[in-house]
């Protein structure tokens, strides 16, 4: 059973990712589509190549931990109609996952 702190956190976690979120996401799985409350941040390359390489970034999903499916790795997430797989995701113990994407 959860501790209590960790229930607050999943309730306040919900509760401010339904006022920010600035998308329509939703993951598939294989009881259908469930639409989830995230962020979504377009990723960018930008840098120089040569003796530093490049830095790059992908787009990523922030949503509550509550609303990840298990394993979502893999799974297929459209966010406002265009559609990416999930390629990573990562807990960062606050209550909010951060989903790594990559283009369907």
């Amino acid at each position: 059973m959860p501790k209590p702190f960790a229930l607050l956190e999943a309730r306040t976690a919900a509760a401010a990712f339904r006022r920010l979120s600035n998308c329509a996401a939703s993951i598939e799985t294989d009881g259908g589509d469930v639409r989830v409350d995230a962020i979504f941040a377009n990723g960018y390359a930008a840098g120089q190549v040569g003796a530093l390489g490049m830095a790059s970034s992908q787009p990523a999903l922030a949503l509550p931990t509550v609303q990840v499916p298990l394993n979502p790795v893999g799974l297929r997430v459209t966010v406002d109609g265009q559609a990416y797989v999930i390629a990573d995701a990562r807990n960062d113990g606050t209550g909010e996952t951060h989903l790594l994407l990559e283009l369907a």
